[in-house]
C-alpha cells in the first residue's frame, strides 16, 4: 500500500517478538512518535490491528499537524482476541481522517487512493 500511495513504509519491531504486548507496546510507542517526529508527514497510515497503534497516533495528530488513517484488517472486526477492544477501536476509527478497506479478492487491482492520502508515511506495528 505504501508504495501505491507515494508513502515511506516503516515496520515499528520492538527487537524482539518475544515480549509480551504491555512490553512490546509503550516500546513501539516512543519509537513511532520518534519517527513522526523526525519526518513531520502530513500524513500517517497506521495499520489496525493493533488498535494501540492508531490509539497512539490520534493523541498528537492535531498538535503535530499530521492526519491519520487507519488501514482497518479483518482481525480489527473478527478475531476474538481483538473483541474485547472493540469500544477502543471504534473510537480510533472515529477519529481518524479515514479508514482504508481492501479484500483478498482485490488484491492487485490498482485503483485511486482517498483523496489526500499520497505522499506520507505507513507505519505498521
Amino acid at each position: 500500500m505504501a508504495r501505491v500511495l507515494g508513502a515511506d513504509l516503516y515496520e515499528i519491531d520492538p527487537g524482539r517478538r518475544s515480549f509480551p504486548a504491555p512490553v512490546r507496546y509503550p516500546i513501539q510507542a516512543m519509537r513511532t512518535l520518534a519517527r513522526v517526529l523526525g519526518k513531520r508527514p502530513r500524513n500517517v497510515i497506521v495499520s489496525n490491528p493493533p488498535f494501540v497503534a492508531a490509539l497512539w497516533l490520534d493523541l498528537f495528530a492535531r498538535p503535530l499537524g499530521y492526519r491519520v488513517w487507519v488501514d482497518a484488517h479483518s482481525g480489527a472486526f473478527n478475531d476474538p482476541r481483538w473483541a474485547r477492544f472493540s469500544a477502543l477501536n471504534a473510537w480510533v476509527l472515529r477519529h481518524s481522517r479515514g479508514v482504508i478497506l481492501a479484500s483478498s479478492s482485490r488484491i492487485g487491482v490498482t485503483s485511486v487512493p482517498p483523496s489526500g492520502v499520497t505522499g506520507g508515511i505507513q507505519l505498521s506495528w
